[in-house]
């Protein structure tokens, strides 16, 4: 079931979040490492496989959240790419 983030650090016109997704804003809403996340928009998949990808942009990373069904697309600002990766790896559940 979806959940709704919005205020602080999340910024954007989505508000959704899905439920793949929820550890990895809550985690990088908690850390200071991070200056700014933008909820992107959630499209449909057809996936196996829960998991993070990674794809560096200029002031951070646009991190795909993938579900059995759903891929959420985060973007998180931050001065300290490697570390906010390796943080939101070591938060993402593995099943």
């Amino acid at each position: 079931m979806p959940k709704h983030r919005a205020g602080g650090k999340c910024t954007g016109s989505h508000t959704t979040v899905t439920d793949g997704a929820v550890v990895v804003v809550d985690v990088a809403q908690k850390s200071d490492l991070i200056t700014k996340i933008v909820l992107g928009p959630i499209t449909r998949a057809s996936s196996r496989s829960r998991r993070l990808v990674f794809k560096e942009i200029l002031a951070g990373w646009q991190v795909n959240v993938v579900d059995n069904v759903s891929i959420q697309t985060i973007f998180v600002y931050t001065a300290q790419k490697i570390e906010v990766r390796q943080l939101l790896f070591r938060a993402w559940p593995q099943s």
